[in-house]
C-alpha cells in the first residue's frame, strides 16, 4: 500500500477532503484522550471521593456503581468538548485559509498525501516568525494520517517531505508541538532524528481539561 502513496503539494480542491483528515484524526484521539483523563491520580482521588460520599449517603453498592458510572460519563464528556474546542476552536484557525497561511512566500508549503485519489494524510510547514531571530527556524503543522490509512508509511513519507523540503530552503532548524495523546507520533519523530526538548502541560476552557504538551526540534544542520 505505501508504495501507492503519492505526495503532493496542497491545492484550493483539497480543502475539504483535508479537513475530513484533520476531523477523522481530532475524533479518533478522543478516547486515548478518556483514558489519559480518567488515570490522571487527581482523576482517581477524586473518583474516590465521590464514591465514598454515595456509599456513605445512601448505604448502597449500587449507588456507589451508579456514581462511579456517572463521573465516568462526565470525564468523557468534558474530553469530547475538548475535541470539539480543539477542532472547531482558534487552534484551527490556519485552516479556514489555508493557501493565505501555508502559501504566504516560498519558504511555507502543505502536502497531501494521496491514495487511490483519496486524501489519507497532511502536513504543513511556515516559517516561525518569532524567536531567535539569527536562525530560520520552520514549525511543522498539522501532521495526520486518517485511522484506515495508518502504519503504512504514509506519516513518515510526510514527514520526511517536510525535512527535505527545509533544507531545500535552508532552514536551520524544525520544531514542532504534540501532545501526550499522540504516543505514534511522538515515536516516529524520535525515529526520525527529531530530539524533545521541553514538555509541559497545556489548559484550555478555563482550566477545565489540560493536556501535556511535548516539544520536539530536529537540526537541519546535523543530518
Amino acid at each position: 500500500m505505501s508504495s501507492g502513496v503519492h505526495i503532493r503539494q496542497w491545492t484550493e480542491k483539497d480543502a475539504s477532503g483535508t479537513w475530513e483528515v484533520l476531523k477523522e484524526a481530532s475524533f479518533s484521539n478522543l478516547y486515548p484522550s478518556f483514558k489519559i483523563a480518567i488515570s490522571r491520580p487527581a482523576s482517581i482521588k477524586l473518583a474516590s471521593a465521590v464514591a465514598l460520599v454515595a456509599g456513605v449517603v445512601l448505604h448502597s453498592f449500587l449507588a456507589v456503581t451508579i456514581s462511579l458510572i456517572i463521573y465516568g460519563c462526565a470525564v468523557y464528556g468534558f474530553s469530547f468538548i475538548g475535541t470539539l474546542y480543539y477542532l472547531y476552536g482558534p487552534t484551527h484557525d490556519d485552516m479556514k485559509n489555508a493557501r493565505q497561511n501555508y502559501f504566504r512566500d516560498e519558504d511555507d508549503n502543505f502536502w497531501i498525501a494521496e491514495v487511490n485519489g483519496e486524501i489519507a494524510g497532511t502536513v504543513g510547514i511556515v516559517k516561525k516568525t518569532a524567536g531567535d531571530a539569527e536562525r530560520k527556524v520552520a514549525w511543522l503543522r498539522r501532521m495526520a494520517v486518517k485511522r484506515n490509512f495508518r502504519r503504512l508509511g504514509i506519516a513518515k513519507k510526510l514527514v520526511s517531505t517536510a525535512i527535505s523540503f527545509c533544507k531545500q530552503r535552508h532552514y536551520d532548524k524544525i520544531e514542532l508541538i504534540t501532545t501526550e495523546v499522540h504516543q505514534p507520533a511522538r515515536n516516529l519523530y524520535t525515529r526520525l532524528g527529531f530530539i524533545m526538548v521541553d514538555y509541559r502541560p497545556y489548559k484550555y476552557l478555563l482550566g477545565l481539561i489540560s493536556v501535556w504538551t511535548y516539544e520536539f526540534e530536529y537540526e537541519l544542520n546535523d543530518n
